[in-house]
């Protein structure tokens, strides 16, 4: 059957199943039965939008400038919009390709009639905040709502967006551009979420200001926070999260500064008396505050931090059953104390180091295996290897002492996530961790005619009967697992290969899928479960 013979809900399914942007970009260009079938696929990916491809992007979605002479409409496709930037770091007058800033704020409108997410980079450029309002105000089923470089002066912006508002972002920061000061200092972000407080479920916030007072969000679920800070230093960083979110469960904190801006629990160096002192009585006023006035009743499914420092300086007294850390103290009482305190059941950990600073695993890394062999509730561990360790640490070493902590531990599942190229591998990595999927049949075989098994199989489990399962995904591959088996009256645990979909279950069910670092544009933490 010829490809123009098919349906058009095939074409479609082929497109947003099969193919990726580019290859949908360049079907659309040899026929128009395939443009006019396959463009709304274009517009269900990332949609970048600034000032100079506005006029092409209008010429796409309507067949003209704009919805005055149109030809075609499908905005209706466009429900996503990822960025709309107004701003230029180059403009220049003589730039024929720029569509003036009152243009675009305009046409803006009629483009966004069918949009559910939007994010808009410093509105200031084309909005007054009486503008931005109304703009936002008509836009009927606008669920999601990214304003980045927000100034105080916008706090009415999101007032006449519909109760179907979900997930709101604000970053309250300037980028540092030509001509332009960066605003000073965090803000109060409650004001602008002051007519939405009952129905945002999700919040990203940059940049903000928090109290351990005022009206409360109690529907939000997931929070994520880059650099906020609380009111003053007498202020625990706690105390602002359980009082405004007391029902959150899945909590992102990348950054926390003190109110003059520093950033206390990062590299925090022990030999340091003044800033161990600090730090103490950072985790006293938790503690202290907790106890006066409750902390998460329920807890919380998950919390990420860039280091245990930050864990531990947080004080808290509530179970949290997944932490996820960057790196850990240098200390192994910090840690042993951070990870008590939540008693979790999965902890992830980075192993790597800085090309800048090649003995910072070495610093950080046994303190924090030793704080996890001792956490008696952890029973699931997820390690991130990254590509730089493999060529300043002796990767095979620390794994052998994962390996000997493991066996003092409950720990029962272990995921390792190999983030290298594919160029790099060599027969030795190969060996230890087993091929890819996409190159499964280079794997050598056994005298039985089985797979060889890797050999991180035996460095982390051994003959240690509590460690049931390991799973190993490549970067770009698909994952591959193993399970154990005691045979009989054997000493010897027997391992057996799982097949990929039964990987993917068994994690998805454990909790164990790999979360990503946040990269600032929203798509990430608003796919969170």
């Amino acid at each position: 059957m010829h490809l123009l013979e098919l349906n058009s809900d095939v074409l479609v399914l082929i497109a947003n199943v099969f193919l990726d942007r580019a290859d949908v970009s360049r079907c659309t260009m040899t026929c128009r039965h395939l443009r006019d079938t396959l463009s709304s696929s274009l517009l269900k990916s990332y949609i970048y939008l600034d000032r100079r491809s506005f006029r092409s992007f209008c010429q796409f979605i309507w067949g003209g400038s704009g919805p005055q002479d149109c030809t075609r409409d499908r905005t209706p496709f466009l429900r996503t919009l990822t960025n709309f930037r107004l701003y230029e770091t180059d403009e220049s007058p003589d730039d024929d390709q720029l569509i003036p800033v009152s243009e675009a704020a305009q046409i803006f409108t009629s483009l966004a009639q069918h949009l559910v997410y939007v994010c808009i980079s410093r509105p200031s450029v084309g909005y007054t905040p009486e503008q931005l309002r109304l703009a936002l105000s008509t836009l009927p089923c606008l669920q999601e709502v990214q304003l980045r470089s927000i100034t105080d002066e916008y706090r009415d912006a999101l007032a006449g967006v519909g109760p179907q508002l979900r997930f709101v972002g604000l970053h309250m920061t300037q980028d540092f551009l030509q001509g332009m000061e960066p605003m000073a200092g965090p803000l109060d972000p409650l004001p602008f979420l002051r007519h939405h407080r009952s129905t945002i479920t999700s919040l990203n916030l940059t940049k903000a200001l928090l109290y351990d007072h005022g009206e409360p969000l109690p529907n939000v679920r997931k929070l994520v926070t880059s650099d906020f800070s609380p009111k003053d230093g007498d202020t625990p960083w706690a105390a602002p999260l359980i009082h405004l979110f007391p029902n959150v469960e899945y909590v992102y904190l990348w950054l926390v500064s003190m109110r003059d801006g520093s950033y206390l629990a990062e590299y925090l160096d022990v030999r340091d008396s003044t800033a161990m002192a600090r730090v103490d009585r950072l985790r006293a006023m938790g503690k202290a505050w907790q106890a006066a006035h409750g902390t998460w009743t329920n807890g919380l499914r998950y919390l990420s931090l860039r280091s245990l420092t930050d864990l531990y300086c947080l004080g808290l007294s509530c179970h949290v059953s997944r932490i996820d850390v960057c790196r850990g103290s240098t200390s192994l009482e910090i840690d042993s104390m951070a990870l008590s305190d939540c008693r979790p059941r999965c902890v992830q950990f980075d192993l790597q180091t800085n090309v800048g600073n090649i003995d910072e695993w070495r610093s950080y890394g046994p303190p924090l295996l030793h704080a996890i062999a001792q956490t008696r509730s952890v029973v699931h561990l997820i390690c991130n290897i990254h590509e730089p360790i493999w060529y300043y640490v002796n990767l095979l070493e620390s794994l052998a002492h994962l390996g000997t902590l493991l066996r003092e531990t409950a720990v029962s599942h272990v995921v390792l996530h190999l983030a290298e190229h594919d160029r790099d591998w060599t027969p030795e990595k190969h060996r230890l961790f087993g091929w890819p999927l996409w190159d499964v049949t280079s794997t050598p075989r056994r005298s039985d005619g089985s797979l060889e098994l890797p050999e991180i199989l035996q460095l982390l489990g051994g003959n240690d009967a509590k460690l049931q399962r390991v799973f190993i995904r490549h970067e770009r591959s698909e994952t591959r697992a193993w399970e154990a088996h005691q045979v009989g009256t054997e000493p010897n645990m027997r391992w057996e290969e799982l097949p990929p979909a039964r990987a993917i279950e068994i994690m998805e069910a454990e909790g164990l899928i790999r979360r990503f670092p946040y990269t600032g544009d929203g798509e990430w933490w608003r796919r969170v479960p």
